[in-house]
């Protein structure tokens, strides 16, 4: 059952490299709850550039410190260039079906 919203596309221009910018609040109201009513919002920006450095401008929430603090807890490893392309391509497939629905 795929019960997950119509999206709009993040990448509008196409395969490429893209920068994505993460809004979120509301991660600490409950964490380890499941309440009825969604507690957590977030807004995702996308735009065609070039690959840079991750920036973090602005980390408030205590939930995410826990995590981010956790013994062992490392960024997976950057893909090989033809595994990105890959995973890009599988990526602009996969939005577009849901477009096209």
């Amino acid at each position: 059952m795929d019960d997950a919203p119509d999206l709009p596309p993040l990448t509008e221009h196409g395969p490429g490299t893209y920068r994505l910018r993460v809004h979120a609040r509301g991660r600490d109201t409950a964490p380890d709850g499941a309440p009825e009513d969604a507690v957590e919002d977030y807004l995702l920006v996308a735009w065609p550039a070039e690959a840079q450095p991750d920036q973090i401008h602005k980390q408030t929430d205590h939930y995410g410190a826990e995590l981010r603090a956790a013994p062992g807890v490392q960024a997976p490893p950057q893909p090989a260039a033809t595994a990105e392309d890959a995973a890009d391509q599988r990526l602009f497939e996969r939005l577009n079906r849901r477009r096209n629905k």
